[in-house]
């Protein structure tokens, strides 16, 4: 599969930009956007069940995320992602992939899912048949897109293309008559069209597109026998926090994730609540051995609320200790990259009384508050400003 990809992606370069000859220095996107979106959409009918192959397969487990929809939510959640119409220089080395690549190639599968299949590929045989041999820009493809539909489509050339920013729609609630309302709020900053799609026994059984609108806004879904609700199920967009996609139709706590426990380390699955697990071994020369267990949230994907807790028992002083943190990353909209609320926590012991027999130990709570300053998303450097208090007790 590797060689077949590989094979598929450079016969592509005969037409995007051999044969319509696109700049791929002004404009890589165009070049290695549309021939990945190709390539991509060949591997997904030839091999429908590949997973990610450049990570471990117990990291990847269950999930259904791609490597390029992965690596932009790793860059994207931490506002390091650029947009696609870049210079090629004006890159980093990640960025380039992820702009030049897989961002556009899954902007234009949005695209082709929300136009309809066939009327994609009529519009791009058509653009292909017009273009051969005469050089097209940026506006020439957009020009020749919305002189074929009736669609706005500036959420896709100026949006999803031509900026980084983000999209990002939750559900906030649902109530049912002869048909469902959801309540569906945009937190992003693009109005991107998405589909609603209604779920039974964990498939998909009905889906309808909805146009990008900005605010809070009611919408129906048809009436039927779904156990959930779901934004964009097939994980078609470019959502960027899917942890609130998802809402079912009956029961109590309706948008809250089914919890389960997982070892080690894996992929965020959106659906899931997952805390990850790992035994571990300590010491120190008054605790002596310690044997604990470490409990996490954190994922390769950076989200809003983390933490890790990692308490162990010593056999000698016959107490809990460990260590703690719990963190809030914050990402303005504008201002400065990133503001992080943190609170760190340990407790072990530090002498014995041999008097009294007895072990003395001290507690540290330590909270802060780091502000990331404005550095470029090319430099090789970041800074940040720190304010942090130390509480020890003893």
């Amino acid at each position: 599969q590797p060689l077949d990809e590989v094979i598929t992606h450079e016969v592509g370069h005969n037409w995007f930009y051999g044969i319509l000859g696109f700049n791929e220095r002004d404009h890589p996107w165009l070049d290695e956007g549309i021939n990945s979106y190709y390539d991509h959409r060949y591997t997904s009918q030839y091999y429908p069940d590949s997973k990610i192959e450049q990570l471990p397969k117990f990291i990847v487990g269950d999930s259904d995320f791609t490597i390029g929809q992965l690596g932009y939510l790793y860059q994207a959640r931490k506002n390091r992602d650029q947009a696609c119409d870049l210079h090629s220089d004006d890159y980093t080395m990640i960025n380039y992939w992820l702009s030049a690549y897989e961002k556009p190639a899954e902007a234009f599968k949005l695209l082709e899912r929300y136009l309809g299949t066939d009327k994609f590929d009529v519009i791009m045989k058509s653009f292909y048949e017009k273009w051969k041999f005469k050089h097209p820009g940026p506006e020439d493809l957009r020009q020749h897109f919305i002189s074929r539909t009736d669609k706005d489509l500036a959420w896709f050339f100026d949006g999803l293309i031509g900026s980084s920013k983000k999209m990002n729609y939750a559900i906030t609630g649902l109530k049912k008559d002869k048909n469902y309302k959801l309540t569906v709020k945009n937190k992003g900053e693009l109005n991107v069209p998405f589909p609603l799609t209604g779920v039974k026994d964990g498939e998909i059984v009905a889906k309808k597109w909805y146009d990008g609108f900005e605010g809070t806004k009611e919408l129906s879904f048809e009436g039927g026998d779904f156990d959930e609700i779901q934004i964009d199920g097939e994980k078609i967009t470019l959502e960027v926090d899917r942890k609130d996609n998802n809402i079912r139709t009956s029961g109590i706590f309706k948008t809250l994730e089914s919890p389960r426990l997982r070892f080690l380390a894996g992929i965020e699955n959106p659906d899931k609540g997952t805390l990850y697990y790992m035994p571990y071994l300590s010491w120190n020369n008054y605790d002596k051995t310690m044997l604990g267990v470490a409990l996490y949230n954190s994922t390769i994907q950076e989200k809003n609320f983390e933490f890790e807790l990692a308490p162990a028992y010593s056999f000698v002083t016959n107490q809990i200790n460990g260590v703690g943190n719990v963190r809030y990353n914050w990402y303005p909209k504008s201002g400065v990259p990133k503001v992080v609320f943190d609170i760190g926590m340990r407790r072990y012991s530090y002498d014995y009384n041999q008097r009294f027999d007895s072990y003395l130990g001290y507690r540290r709570l330590n909270p802060s508050v780091t502000v990331e300053l404005p550095s470029g998303v090319t430099s090789n450097f970041t800074h940040a400003i720190k304010f942090r208090s130390v509480l020890v007790q003893e």
